[in-house]
């Protein structure tokens, strides 16, 4: 009978995994537009424009999410999978940029899905670990160090679920009594409403770093196979359709800078024509005083 368990944990160890939801190409094409989100938030610092590549997130964390609950409702997906998906999960969400000023639709949404998603995690660390199939003995998660995912790993979580709820709940009733504060006040103008929403911060580079590197060596050290390749057709059309949005936000951030730079130089140009046209009218108005004082000064001379 021992046998027998070793000889099926042998068969299905490591895990085979599932390339349509976090293969190569998915995960280098998020891992592209989260340095897409962070580049087109700079842009709108630069210029007054929409940030609609970060709101455009949202749909790609519900698609995230839906087929994340589809494999788990079916059983169809190990813990040890689904620690790394909500790691992009998260990344997605902490580069998602969603104004109040913004549509109301897009704004439901993303509620909706911070709930969802925070229910999801709650659930996951305390009961859903539990009941989703495992076929390896260890399951290891990159907590700077190599560290099983069953042990203090897991407690810790269940301990941060709790803090999010909280911390989440808190959040909530504070935005809405500034929201409701500005809605009194009579303050509804788009730059305060901007300001509520998310901006770019440098710590935001950093966190979403340190994802990239916990969800890599993650399925590294698992041995999770069929995930680390672009030889799949699945695989390309995320990659490339997340390169070529990163391409051309790096066109739209250089075109600004060099928007900003003309308009910086055509400010000191206009100044400096200013300062001339101010000295020549002084120079002309001292000269005409100079003159008449000098024609005032000729014996006959009248004016």
């Amino acid at each position: 009978m021992a046998l027998n368990q070793t000889l099926a944990e042998i068969a299905t160890c490591p895990v085979p995994g599932n390339g349509d939801l976090y293969g190569l190409g998915n995960r280098l094409g998020i891992y592209f537009q989260m340095l897409t989100v962070q580049l087109s938030s700079l842009i709108s610092a630069i210029i007054p424009v929409e940030d609609r590549v970060g709101q455009s997130t949202v749909v790609f964390i519900l698609a995230t999410t839906t087929v994340l609950l589809r494999l788990i409702s079916s059983r169809e997906i190990e813990p040890v999978e689904v620690v790394p998906i909500l790691g992009l999960i998260y990344a997605q969400i902490g580069v998602c940029r969603v104004p109040f000023s913004g549509s109301k639709i897009t704004l439901l949404i993303y509620a909706g899905e911070l709930i969802g998603i925070l229910a999801l995690f709650t659930w996951f660390w305390w009961k859903g670990m539990d009941i989703l199939p495992r076929s390896c003995k260890n399951d290891y998660a990159f907590f700077f160090a190599k560290v099983s995912i069953w042990g203090w790993f897991r407690r810790m979580n269940k301990a941060l679920s709790i803090i999010s709820v909280v911390g989440a709940g808190l959040s909530y009733f504070l935005n809405l009594s500034k929201f409701l504060y500005l809605v009194i006040q009579h303050a509804m103008d788009p730059e305060t409403l901007e300001g509520l929403s998310s901006s770019t911060h440098p710590i935001e580079l950093t966190v979403n770093i340190g994802i990239i590197v916990f969800v890599e060596v993650s399925l590294k050290w698992n041995g999770i196979t069929g995930v680390h390749s672009l030889r799949d057709p699945g695989q390309f059309m995320p990659f490339f359709i997340a390169l070529a949005q990163l391409v051309y936000t790096i066109y739209q951030l250089l075109a600004a800078g060099m928007a900003s730079d003309n308009d910086l130089e055509d400010w000191y140009n206009v100044s400096d024509s200013k300062l001339e046209c101010e000295h020549k009218r002084r120079n002309s108005e001292s000269g005409d005083v100079e003159n008449n004082i000098a024609l005032d000064n000729v014996p006959g001379t009248t004016k």
